[in-house]
């Protein structure tokens, strides 16, 4: 709020000859005015002569360039501490994403083992029971029979080889995914 009564206050001043009320272009003409009728009285107040037009013009058009330069300068403060905060501001989006991503790359290489693990587990249990059945195989005596068994068998660790490296692909295309965000 602060901010917007200061730069109320230092609006543009003089676009030609036009004078725009501000609060400091006003005060100013009031110390000209008041200075110029200490000097000359009420009558000389009212009828100027042009050098004392000119030079009122001229305290006017000073009055004019201070305000101006205190503007800018009001400006480039403003400006310099945006940009400090700003930088401060990217500086902590920095730090923070890279914490951020120091857990999620840690998190992911956890959830990496722990698949890995279980997959390993729920293989060897796979290649025992299909172990026990291609063992049983040799009590069957109809070779057709045996065939068809056998050939049930390779189809399921086929299938479960199959489901296994589709599982453990997408959970590394989950992982390229995760990573490239």
């Amino acid at each position: 709020m602060a901010v917007e009564r200061k730069s109320q206050s230092l609006r543009k001043v003089n676009e030609g000859d036009n004078v725009v009320d501000t609060p400091i272009v006003h005060d100013a003409q009031e110390t000209i005015r008041t200075v110029e009728e200490k000097d000359r009285g009420v009558l000389g107040a009212l009828f100027k002569t042009e050098a004392e037009k000119e030079v009122v013009r001229h305290q006017l058009k000073m009055v004019r360039k201070s305000a101006e330069l205190v503007e800018k300068s009001f400006e480039y403060f403003s400006e310099t501490k945006l940009k400090a905060v700003k930088e401060m501001y990217n500086d902590f989006l920095v730090k923070g994403k890279t914490r951020i991503r120091a857990e999620r790359v840690e998190f992911f290489a956890e959830q990496e083992v722990a698949l890995r693990n279980k997959v390993g587990t729920i293989c060897r249990e796979f290649m025992r029971d299909i172990m026990e059945e291609y063992n049983r195989l040799g009590e069957i005596n109809v070779q057709f029979i045996r065939d068809q068994e056998e050939k049930r068998l390779q189809d399921n660790v086929y299938g479960f080889r199959d489901t296994v490296d589709k599982l453990l692909s997408d959970f590394k295309n989950i992982l390229d995914e995760g990573l490239k965000e």
